[in-house]
């Protein structure tokens, strides 16, 4: 889990389990208690998630060893 600059914007990276759930990543808006975008494309579990300083994009890394750029939506 990490949270954009501002402190509005959680991401929340979930587990892969035996192809049953697909390892996903949210990003949730804290005052609206919704989810503003699920990401899909990772393999296996999230372990790490980062946003860049300007908030525009989010970072994630996985154990099927691969690294994906977000592009994250306006609110």
């Amino acid at each position: 889990m990490c949270f954009s600059a501002d402190g509005r914007r959680p991401a929340t990276g979930a587990g892969y389990v035996e192809e049953l759930l697909p390892a996903e990543i949210k990003l949730l808006d804290v005052a609206a208690r919704t989810t503003l975008k699920t990401f899909h494309g990772h393999k296996a579990t999230v372990s790490g998630l980062a946003f860049a300083p300007d908030g525009k994009t989010l970072l994630s890394v996985s154990l099927d060893r691969s690294a994906r750029v977000w592009q994250v939506p306006n609110e």
